[in-house]
């Protein structure tokens, strides 16, 4: 990992000296404040800071932010900073694939991340509306950032994320795919691939990015790399009017929420006993003709050879009911079920 080291006054406009180091050891690696930003014209990179020419860097439109943001670090009594636009050697397809797989990290391990909105200005109350008293404007400049548009993080009032997330990345694990999906599906990207790539680090899983594969491949390699990691069934919880054919959504937005509360998982024991099966599968797998996964089926009414198949989740506040009113077809075996619509279905 490179960090930027700063030096001087953090209180003056006197300029500051501001070199690349370099972290092979993750343990060595010293305080830094992460810097979260749109990409603008003329952004210093890391071939203007490893120059020989000194001014090459400050000739560029994007060093008044870097600098600004690196004085930042400073009076947060920080002497290191992370910037990606020159942080990164972007020439080099390996560690670009390195520093996409461990975005995620570095941000959850730094000392504070500073967002930077140069498309906003700030008032301190907004006009009034209707002769109505004047309301505070800090929302709406935030939602009127392009940053807020195209990145993830952002408080639950406007990003659905829960806070606790924030204050502690091990709350993560709490939350089933489809939420931490959810969370992502207004996000907008400016290179397609980075839809999927952009989730690495929320899923805990690494796939090298390929950027030219499209968004679709993209997120369903990302989708399969998860598979493989969990067998949360509410990675099939997704709606969308574009078929696929593999059970596998065609993109981030096919899980975004409207008006329900999202999905909870079902324990091993709580889908057996809502099914009265013996024994249940939860696992799943891609082969190279699809999904492979076991679910509890019933025939849909008036529709001879459909049925309704039953994932291991359910509408987030509804209660688990296990009356029966219609029952499972299986080989030699009828069961009862639970109602119908107490579950996320899919056809298969």
């Amino acid at each position: 990992m490179r960090l930027l080291h700063v030096e001087g006054d953090p209180w003056s406009d006197d300029p500051l000296s501001i070199t690349l180091c370099e972290y092979y050891d993750a343990s060595q690696i010293p305080p830094y404040m992460i810097l979260s930003h749109r990409w603008r014209d003329e952004e210093v990179s890391f071939t203007d800071m490893t120059s020989p020419d000194p001014l090459k860097a400050r000739s560029r439109k994007g060093y008044t932010k870097l600098e600004t943001s690196c004085r930042t670090a400073l009076q947060l009594n920080l002497s290191y900073a992370w910037v990606d636009t020159c942080c990164i050697d972007k020439s080099s397809s390996a560690e670009l694939s390195e520093a996409i797989n461990s975005m995620y990290e570095w941000y959850a391990t730094s000392s504070t991340c500073v967002a930077f909105l140069d498309d906003v200005e700030i008032y301190t109350r907004m006009p009034a509306q209707d002769h109505g008293e004047a309301i505070p404007a800090d929302r709406y400049v935030f939602e009127d950032s392009e940053w807020f548009r195209r990145e993830l993080i952002a408080p639950k009032e406007v990003s659905g994320i829960p806070r606790e997330v924030f204050m502690d990345p091990d709350k993560l694990k709490k939350f089933c795919i489809a939420d931490r999906m959810s969370w992502a599906a207004s996000r907008q990207t400016t290179r397609r691939e980075d839809e999927a790539y952009s989730l690495l680090g929320l899923f805990g899983v690494n796939i090298p990015p390929l950027y030219g594969e499209g968004r679709r491949r993209a997120f369903q390699r990302l989708q399969i790399e998860i598979m493989s990691t969990t067998h949360d069934h509410t990675i099939f919880a997704w709606e969308s009017t574009e078929l696929t054919g593999d059970m596998l959504a065609p993109s981030v937005q096919s899980f975004q929420l409207s008006d329900q509360p999202g999905y909870r998982k079902l324990s091993y024991e709580e889908y057996m006993d809502a099914f009265d099966m013996d024994s249940a599968k939860l696992d799943y797998s891609m082969t190279n003709t699809g999904v492979h996964i076991e679910l509890p089926i019933c025939k849909v009414p008036y529709h001879p050879g459909l049925y309704f198949a039953f994932l291991a989740c359910i509408i987030r506040k509804r209660r688990l009911r296990t009356s029966s009113t219609f029952q499972m077809d299986r080989p030699g075996q009828t069961h009862g079920a639970p109602r119908e619509d107490r579950f996320y279905s899919s056809t298969t």
